[in-house]
């Protein structure tokens, strides 16, 4: 089976404080290196970055040949357009499965995956609504094939990814601060992880087996959504 796993992330100006640039980066290149250790499946890699507009910085590639965030390729700035990333992230899978004529072209075992990491609201989209970006996760989760994972700062975290479509099971919430980046990008490693050496097309139960990694001393809300009974195909 073929993986086509995504990432959508946040380089708006907020990601800049408190240390969350420096544990972003960071994080990402250890999701990066858990990742390409895996030799379970065939997996290609794409990477959207967004702040005022967005940006497919990484087509899908053999997720060996991508090279590592540094402070020169994510500089966090201005606003957050979340809905056109998820839908410009969307579309560069859909074209690349209909249209590349390659050894990489469309598989009919493809799955796909879509981690989007975002510290705050929408506010900065000029080509997509919330009402599109719902239609369109809601699409696409219904051919069994998509999996969308949103990682989110605050604890209307999980409203905010219930009205993208996203299932409260797929959302993992964290503190808003740099402890905070590394915690849900290491939660969605592990996971990652995990349903790639399985043989599940799709998941709305992401996080099930990925234990809680928030500050001990700060009541984590994950455990109450993270049911160890599965909805869905995984």
């Amino acid at each position: 089976m073929r993986t086509l796993l995504a990432v959508c992330l946040d380089e708006s100006g907020s990601m800049d404080d408190g240390g969350k640039r420096a544990a972003a980066i960071s994080a990402f290149n250890e999701y990066l290196a858990s990742q390409k250790k895996l030799t379970t499946d065939d997996c290609l890699f794409t990477l959207t970055k967004f702040n005022t507009t967005a940006t497919q910085v990484i087509g899908l590639t053999p997720i060996a040949h991508i090279a590592p965030l540094t402070t020169q390729t994510y500089t966090p700035n201005g606003g957050t357009a979340l809905f056109d990333a998820i839908a410009q992230t969307i579309s560069g899978i859909d074209h690349f499965q209909q249209h590349t004529l390659c050894e990489h072209c469309h598989q009919p075992n493809d799955r796909i995956i879509l981690v989007i990491l975002s510290d705050g609201e929408e506010n900065s989209s000029r080509h997509h609504t919330l009402h599109q970006i719902k239609d369109l996760v809601r699409a696409k989760e219904a051919t069994n094939r998509w999996t969308f994972v949103y990682l989110s700062a605050g604890l209307d975290a999980f409203a905010q990814g219930a009205r993208l479509g996203m299932h409260a099971l797929n959302t993992y919430v964290v503190p808003d601060t740099a402890k905070g980046v590394t915690i849900s990008i290491g939660a969605a490693a592990a996971a990652t992880r995990i349903y790639r050496q399985s043989t599940a097309t799709s998941s709305t139960n992401f996080f099930q087996n990925t234990a809680p990694a928030w500050p001990k001393d700060e009541e984590d809300p994950n455990v109450a959504k993270i049911n160890p009974t599965a909805s869905g195909s995984h």
